[in-house]
């Protein structure tokens, strides 16, 4: 019996996440902060759909970016994005190179998705 108490818990949780409404692009306006294999990220979206990026590498090397997005339904694209993850090997980091990176927009994250594993950036209150 419990074990389908948390199942009906977990089902009801991971359809209130895929079902979450999409946000406005008023919502998605703001700063983003995010870590991943010693590397620090902090990116600024602006209202007029231009964005600043400031990121540290684990030596400590400062590295900057400005571009543009777009936001469709959930779909936030960033171009001229600062990206040093390696999607090929899960928990990786590649040498950084701007590019453009699609990342599923929420209310106060946005997640970068791909086979074997996540990036998330949180949003600043």
């Amino acid at each position: 019996m419990k074990w389908i108490i948390g199942l009906l818990l977990v089902i009801s949780g991971l359809f209130w996440f895929l079902h979450e409404p999409t946000p406005t692009e008023e919502e998605v306006v703001g700063t983003y902060t995010g870590r991943h294999n010693g590397f620090s990220d902090r990116i600024e979206l602006n209202k007029n759909h231009t964005f600043d990026q400031v990121v540290v590498t684990p030596s400590g090397e400062e590295m900057t970016s400005s571009g543009t997005w777009k936001l469709t339904h959930k779909a936030l694209d960033l171009r001229e994005y600062i990206f040093f993850i390696d999607e090929q090997v899960p928990g990786s980091s590649s040498k950084p190179m701007r590019t453009s990176v699609t990342f599923a927009a929420y209310k106060n994250m946005l997640i970068r998705d791909w086979d074997t594993g996540f990036y998330r950036l949180s949003k600043s209150q």
